[in-house]
Order: C-alpha cells, then sequence, then structure tokens
C-alpha cells in the first residue's frame, strides 16, 4: 500500500510516542497502538482500498462475462448500469440483482413445457452469479482482515523472539 510522506511521518511518531521503558531497562515499541493511532487519524485508506480492490474485480468479471458466447449480447443500457454501480461502489447489490432476476426467470421457463432447455440456461447464470457474489465477499472479508492478521503476527514473532532472547540472557547461553 502506497503511502504519503505525512502517513508516513505520522506512523514513525505515532510509534515513537508509543514506546514503553520496560523494568529491565528496554524500549518497547507496542504496534497495535500504533496501528490504531494510524487507523483512527486515516481511516479513509484503510476501508477505500478493499472496496477499489472489489470494484475493479467485478468490472473485469463483466468484461469477462461478456466475452462468453454462451452468455449473448449485454445491451448497452445494461453496460450503463453496471457502470453506474460500480462507481457508486455498490456493485455486490447488482450481482444480488441479477441473481434474483436470474432465479425468476428460471422458475417462470420451469413452468412453462416449451421453454424447459431456457431454464438451464437460466438456472445457471443464476449460479453463477451467486458464485460471483460469494468470491467477492469472501474478498472483501480477506482484504479487511488482512492488516489486523499482519500486524498481529508480526507481535507473535516478535514476542517469541523477545521471549527465546530473555530466556537465553537468564541462562547464560
Amino acid at each position: 500500500m502506497p503511502f504519503t510522506l505525512q502517513q508516513d511521518t505520522f506512523i514513525v511518531i505515532a510509534h515513537f510516542r508509543s514506546a514503553t521503558l520496560t523494568e529491565n531497562g528496554y524500549w518497547e515499541y507496542p504496534l497495535p497502538s500504533c496501528f490504531h493511532q494510524f487507523h483512527n487519524e486515516y481511516h479513509d485508506v484503510m476501508g477505500a482500498l478493499p472496496t477499489a480492490f472489489l470494484q475493479n474485480v467485478t468490472g473485469l468479471w463483466y468484461i469477462v462475462d461478456h466475452d462468453d458466447p454462451s452468455l449473448g449480447k449485454i445491451a448497452l443500457w445494461q453496460w450503463i448500469i453496471r457502470i453506474v454501480f460500480l462507481l457508486l461502489q455498490i456493485s455486490p447489490l447488482l450481482r444480488y440483482l441479477d441473481t434474483l432476476i436470474y432465479g425468476l426467470k428460471s422458475s417462470i421457463a420451469k413452468r412453462t413445457a416449451s421453454l424447459d432447455q431456457w431454464q438451464v440456461v437460466y438456472y445457471r447464470r443464476m449460479l453463477d452469479e451467486d458464485t460471483n457474489g460469494a468470491l467477492l465477499r469472501l474478498f472483501h472479508c480477506f482484504l479487511h482482515a488482512a492488516p489486523q492478521a499482519i500486524i498481529q503476527l508480526t507481535l507473535l514473532i516478535r514476542t517469541i523472539a523477545t521471549a527465546e532472547k530473555r530466556a537465553n540472557l537468564d541462562t547464560g547461553k
């Protein structure tokens, strides 16, 4: 994630301000405090990146779907709606609407005896849209949780390394 000079400076200042002197005479710099301060100061950065990534993935998936000849041509008004939903960053809602529309078309085609082959096509499209929506939700969850997981992993590694160093100092190794 590229940071501006202002954000880099804030991270360094927050890191050193959160330092505490332990009873052993060591300075400790807790990363969660630094991360919390950064998140409070620049909350828009932490939330905008996963959303922007998801909008790009959704747009690419729409383009890939457009290239599939079995799905047929997509009307211009549908592309305009997709672009508007992408710009408003509510494209998952459009996925849900597409899933609902294809489900209804599949149900109608099932009731009509002459449209049995279309029932299978609409049902497959409904499942594809639902799968895409589920994958986007999964990406979204991981993208929001990844920064915190990385910090927790860093803390765990530092804690284990510090405990081993202290144990080695106590035993004289």
